[in-house]
């Protein structure tokens, strides 16, 4: 015959359960630089609402799934040859959340001298 125990008694010389998420941080910085990937070179100046709704649509669908606790998109940055993206992303309630960085570069003209002679 099987014995049986339930969570309660599993548990019964801790405070809590461990609170472990299914999914790593490196999945999800992955994932993210997977759906930024249609954009790398062509992103320019302003343009980082494309990316971010598409961030936010797929980290507000795991944190709906439960697979993530909590995010946060906090910055982007344009730079030179990048726009980086800061994300904060919580896995589990009882953690920390950690800083994930996206970059995704900006489109650059071969013919800068053109450009400017047209402005």
């Amino acid at each position: 015959m099987a014995t049986h125990y339930s969570n309660s008694e599993r548990y019964q010389n801790s405070e809590r359960p461990i609170s472990r998420s299914r999914l790593s941080l490196d999945n999800v910085k992955y994932d993210l630089l997977k759906i930024a990937e249609p954009y790398d070179g062509i992103m320019y100046e302003g343009s980082g609402y494309l990316v971010t709704g598409l961030f936010t649509s797929y980290l507000t669908d795991l944190q709906q799934d439960r697979l993530i606790y909590g995010y946060e998109i906090l910055e982007e940055q344009y730079k030179e040859n990048a726009v980086t993206f800061d994300i904060m992303v919580q896995l589990t309630h009882d953690r920390n959340a950690k800083k994930i960085k996206v970059h995704v570069g900006t489109y650059k003209s071969a013919w800068p001298k053109v450009k400017a002679m047209l402005k």
